[in-house]
């Protein structure tokens, strides 16, 4: 399957690891990079392997969560033969708001 990067999915990630690399330094980024990687490469092999997040089951769409580092969730959304990268949200804001942002 195509993976797809929205504009939101490219934001955040830029963000994360612009605080990554603040924080802790290129060497763990660079291993937070390959991570989310091998993450992004599983997806377009297996595109069902996220469970579907209850506070978004009420979209018009199904989106899916991975977990990434504990405290991120890598959000997508599957159409078609293409799987759509929306977000990566820090799962300690209150999951009712997370309809906002995708």
């Amino acid at each position: 399957m195509n993976v797809v990067w929205s504009k939101k999915f490219t934001k955040s990630i830029k963000r994360f690891f612009s605080y990554c690399l603040d924080n802790y330094g290129e060497t763990i980024s660079t291993k937070k990079y390959q991570k989310l990687s091998s993450i992004i490469n599983r997806l377009s092999a297996f595109p069902e392997i996220g469970f579907i997040d209850p506070f978004l089951k009420d979209e018009n769409k199904v989106c899916r969560v991975v977990m990434f580092e504990k405290k991120y969730k890598l959000v997508y959304c599957i159409e078609k033969e293409t799987i759509i990268l929306v977000n990566l949200l820090d799962t300690y804001k209150n999951p009712k708001t997370l309809k906002k942002y995708l």
